[in-house]
């Protein structure tokens, strides 16, 4: 049997095939399609396997984001309660970006002709002081039916997430009487507090609903018409996986489903080679991602905003995501000029169609690929083991306007491209490390993605990292092999406000609130036919001293004991004092935000040893001029991946290809293939 995984990119759609009874491995990519499920079923066709033998289908895409990112999601309906009609425009009296001069409040999803009021209200504590009123409720339906074309309804009432009663009844009474609508409740999403974020993420999750519900749908049918039988799971940013059935009707968990997948394989692979900490670095096709791991442990976080930008703060989220930064730099950026006469590259980019210049599908603005091509690091006949024909002499072509404007030669112009996006992409680097206060220098860096290995030399130069890992799968379907390594996993959140004296009676609330959201995630399970004896479950506190305003999150146990609950304090004053410098002696400690997050373990791939075939001298396979900067070339010895020997010394400069990436070891650096077949860069 077979397990496959796909992730779409903004270029190339990867797939990737393993055999789980005999290791057997295939891979391609395909040419991202503007349907996007046309190159889906392609990469599928090209593994030439029985889809009736796919045991299990992973899927990571880039649908949620992009559709909110081009505003090109449903119109939706909100419904809120009396008097915050307008909490999408107010949002927060703070400004997340303080000193930004030419800061702008993101424009909300659903204008305010969109958003209806209903006379309800629920307290803090989850107790009814204003009923719902039905009357209001048969107003608001009116007059949706009389503007039309509304595709889907978020509802957001204030306080829900301490009692959704009024949430569900609404929804209830809607779907009686409008039927077939999509509607999502805000108290479905999460029941945390906070409701501008909440009510964002009901809006956010409404406005993809339609289009992502119809995608997979489209998806499954098109696997059953291939004869697939097996389970088909899409990821979720959480670092896990849930069934198309279930999440296709709450796309927002899978936002970044895609990009997390290389952080999760990064750390199944720092495990086999015992590389604890490890900065992952994702070059792909049109941006750049980083993220960051500490003793095997991603960081995970509860807020996230889609759609930032140097003006915007982007709209929030309230859900668990691995925290993954990114910037609009990829293989097909597209280098220009601005108007202070200045070089920049992307965020604008070639995509798949036409893409760059040196592809020879119409192209006529220069790219970082073109750029990689004529300085010479890149393949100047081909890519994709032969698949992909590069031109070199179009990319010429399309960089001589460039250069003449700047005043330098091509090669020049090319390796200032290649330099300015690599200080953009080493930004990125900068904001998961030096900005979170960890030293890169203590850290890997793990490079996969197309532009990965390219990018990670020049980066590691600029940071003073002196060991980089490029893996042994292909570096450029790394993300669709991290997926094969996930789990199923649901989680539960729930706001419930106590500051503790430690008593008993305080314990046995704590762990009658986590047996709670325990029962809500062992249903999911059941649900899905999954035996929740073999689920594993963590539970989580978020904690603060009382009087303060942000949280720390802290791991607990059940049952919560007065033992338990004494520990889980003192864990969180220790964390505090780590985190802060300081503990606040005598002052109660707050309980606010209460996680619990179930997994079950999905068969893993195994990381396998390689043998110690071929020789140095079999993997050499030419010589090739390379611009270095300063008008400097070298002739550099461009060896193969595959054929390359493990535990033998490749000095740089010199280039490592293999079919989906380009690895450049600069002057000063080693390369050796260890015994796993991943590449190893030190300095």
């Amino acid at each position: 049997m077979w397990r496959v995984g796909i992730d779409i990119g903004g270029a190339f759609t990867d797939a990737y095939a393993l055999n789980e009874e005999t290791g057997e491995f295939r891979w391609v990519k395909v040419e991202t399609t503007p349907d996007i499920i046309s190159g889906v079923i392609e990469s599928l066709r090209r593994l030439n396997i029985s889809m009736s033998n796919v045991r299990f289908m992973f899927h990571g895409q880039t649908v949620v984001i992009n559709t909110i990112i081009t505003r090109t999601g449903a119109r939706v309906a909100l419904i809120t309660t009396k008097g915050f009609r307008d909490i999408l425009e107010l949002q927060r009296s703070n400004r997340r970006d303080l000193y930004n001069l030419k800061y702008r409040k993101p424009e909300p999803l659903v204008p305010r002709w969109l958003r209806f009021e209903i006379e309800e209200r629920v307290m803090y504590d989850g107790s009814v002081m204003v009923p719902l009123n039905y009357k209001d409720l048969d107003i608001t339906v009116n007059r949706i039916r009389k503007v039309g074309n509304i595709e889907s309804i978020a509802i957001s009432y204030v306080n829900s997430y301490a009692n959704p009663k009024h949430e569900i009844e609404t929804e209830e009474y809607l779907r009686n009487i409008l039927g077939d609508i999509f509607i999502t409740r805000s108290s479905s999403l999460t029941r945390l507090w906070r409701e501008y974020e909440r009510t964002s993420t009901a809006v956010l999750n409404a406005y993809v609903l339609p289009k992502f519900y119809n995608y997979v749908t489209s998806l499954e049918g098109e696997f059953s018409k291939l004869g697939f039988k097996g389970v088909f799971y899409i990821v979720l940013s959480n670092g896990g996986v849930n069934t198309s059935s279930f999440i296709k009707n709450y796309p927002i968990y899978t936002v970044e489903g895609g990009p997390i997948s290389g952080v999760f394989g990064a750390v199944v692979l720092g495990k086999s080679v015992n590389e604890r900490n490890l900065i992952v670095l994702d070059g792909g096709s049109t941006t750049t991602k980083a993220s960051l791991v500490r003793d095997l442990n991603y960081i995970t976080r509860s807020d996230y905003y889609i759609g930032s930008t140097r003006y915007s703060p982007g709209y929030p989220a309230m859900i668990p995501i691995i925290e993954v930064f990114e910037t609009g730099i990829g293989g097909t950026s597209i280098a220009w000029i601005d108007d202070a006469g200045r070089l920049r590259v992307g965020p604008r980019a070639a995509g798949s169609y036409p893409g760059p210049a040196c592809y020879g599908r119409g192209g006529t603005e220069p790219t970082l690929t073109d750029a990689y091509v004529i300085t010479g690091f890149l393949n100047p006949r081909q890519l994709l083991g032969g698949e992909l024909k590069i031109n070199r002499d179009l990319a010429l072509r399309t960089m001589e306007p460039l250069s003449k404007k700047l005043g330098l030669t091509i090669e020049e112009t090319a390796y200032g491209i290649i330099r300015l996006a690599n200080e953009l992409a080493t930004n990125v680097i900068r904001v998961v490390s030096v900005q979170r206060g960890y030293d890169p220098r203590e850290f890997s860096l793990l490079a996969h993605g197309g532009a990965g290995p390219m990018f990670a030399p020049f980066i590691a130069e600029e940071l003073n990292i002196r060991r980089i890992i490029v893996p042994f799968i292909p570096a450029g379907v790394f993300n669709a092999w991290g997926m094969l390594n996930l789990d199923v996993i649901h989680d539960a959140t729930e706001t419930r406000i106590m500051k503790i004296t430690i008593s008993e009676s305080e314990a046995e609330q704590v762990s009658k609130i986590i047996e709670e959201l325990r029962n809500k995630i062992i249903e999911d399970f059941r649900n899905e036919g999954i035996d929740e004896t073999k689920v594993r479950f963590e539970y989580y506190i978020d904690m603060r001293y009382y009087g303060q305003e942000y949280t720390l999150r802290i791991p607990t146990s059940y049952p919560v004991t007065l033992d338990v609950l004494k520990s889980t304090i003192k864990a969180f004053e220790d964390r505090h004092y780590l985190e802060y410098g300081f503990r606040l002696e005598g002052n109660p400690v707050e309980l606010v935000n209460f996680y619990v997050k179930g997994t079950y373990s999905l068969p893993k791939p195994e990381v396998k040893q390689v043998e110690r075939t071929g020789s140095v001298d079999k993997a050499l396979m030419e010589e090739r001029e390379v611009y270095m900067g300063n008008n400097k070339v070298m002739r550099v010895p461009i060896y193969s991946k595959e054929l390359l020997p493990t535990d033998t010394t490749i000095q740089g400069p010199a280039i490592i290809e293999e079919n989906t990436a380009t690895i450049i070891v600069l002057e000063g650096w080693k390369a050796v293939k260890d015994k796993y077949g991943n590449i190893v860069l030190s300095k």
